[in-house]
């Protein structure tokens, strides 16, 4: 009884942590860096994007859409996330306690719950959210 019991609840909090296709619609990704004289902000959503430079910035610049190839990429590298493991991911360098590094975050919210990384130096994100990181930065290149 207690092992079909410990299997029942597996798959099911497994089927919890999973990203459902109908659910990508209502996924927002946000990805900040900053450190003194540094900001970056990504912002995505419905297959579209916007970036800031400056933390600062009245202006607020207009969302834009995002190719079929790289929202693919996303998606794909996004299925491959274990959304509950993102608050538990140590990141691999510290070069940002002493401004060697720009400090970095990373937040996925889907159907009204947030997943978010604890700091981490920007360009150097934890090997499971990696590729991910470089899909979405690719996007302000």
């Amino acid at each position: 009884m207690k092992t079909i019991l410990l299997l029942f609840l597996t798959l099911f909090l497994a089927k919890e942590c999973e990203v459902k296709s109908q659910d990508l619609a209502s996924v927002q990704i946000e990805y900040v860096a900053y450190s003194r004289g540094f900001y970056q902000k990504t912002e995505i959503k419905n297959k579209t994007f916007r970036s800031f430079r400056d933390s600062n910035s009245i202006e607020n610049p207009a969302f834009q859409p995002i190719s079929k190839k790289v929202w693919k990429q996303i998606i794909l590298e996004l299925k491959k996330l274990n959304l509950a493991e993102i608050p538990k991911l140590k990141s691999p360098t510290k070069e940002r306690f002493h401004d060697g590094a720009a400090i970095a975050k990373l937040t996925i919210t889907i159907k009204g719950k947030s997943y978010q990384t604890p700091d981490f130096d920007h360009g150097v994100p934890p090997v499971e959210i990696q590729k991910f990181i470089e899909t979405i930065n690719s996007l302000i290149k």
